[in-house]
């Protein structure tokens, strides 16, 4: 979750430098979604996000290219029943919608 956070923050810090051109700026705060109605959700262009997530989890990686490996290796996908992907949902405290407008109460 850190690692997300950081990113999105890092992404943020990028697009709204005070150093880039006046013109430039306007630009990334209106297509963030800044400049409209406040109670809209804004809509990001997902696949930039993920192009800057991916640039910096790739610096990361190469900082941390000396850690265990081991946990990953022991990792490995399961059936799921129903029941118990509705118990994840469930137990989840955030009722925050997310990028597609629904929240857990739909």
């Amino acid at each position: 979750k850190k690692l997300i956070r950081d990113t999105k923050k890092s992404f943020a810090f990028t697009k709204l430098d005070v150093k880039l051109p006046t013109k430039v700026l306007w630009n990334n705060i209106r297509a963030m979604g800044l400049t409209g109605d406040p109670h809209e959700p804004a809509t990001p262009d997902v696949d930039e996000l993920n192009r800057h997530f991916v640039s910096g989890s790739q610096l990361i990686s190469n900082t941390n290219a000396s850690l265990s490996t081991d946990a990953l290796e022991r990792f490995s996908f399961r059936n799921v029943t129903q029941d118990e992907v509705a118990g994840a949902v469930k137990r989840v405290q955030s009722n925050s919608p997310g990028f597609d407008g629904f929240d857990l109460q739909f």
